[in-house]
């Protein structure tokens, strides 16, 4: 983790859901928020975005994974319950400190 993302997401709950600090407001329909709340994911929302990792063979056959976009953009919409244009607007610190919580969330790794 970087130093700004530790900060933005170590010890950070709300009634047991992680909460990312942003950089700065992001402007919203509701107004100007400055963290994130996530909520436990459940399986119709993997049903509905499926696997946030692409695994794509290399040219040596092994192979690399990569984060699929829409799958982000999607889990992060539905698990903060903010719609996608909102989230659009975070700057990529605040994209990152955002996937950090949220990947191990919906993968393996947070199990």
């Amino acid at each position: 983790m970087t130093e700004k993302s530790e900060a933005a997401v170590a010890g950070k709950q709300t009634s047991g859901r992680p909460v990312v600090k942003l950089s700065r407001p992001l402007e919203t329909h509701q107004g100007p928020i400055n963290e994130l709340t996530l909520r436990e994911p459940v399986f119709g929302d993997y049903l509905r975005h499926g696997e946030i990792h692409k695994a794509e063979r290399t040219k040596d056959g092994g192979l690399a994974l990569s984060v699929d976009r829409e799958a982000l953009i999607g889990w992060a919409a539905t698990l903060t319950g903010l719609d996608a244009i909102s989230l659009e607007a975070l700057p990529m610190r605040d994209v990152n400190a955002l996937s950090e919580v949220l990947i191990p969330m919906v993968t393996a790794e947070g199990n």
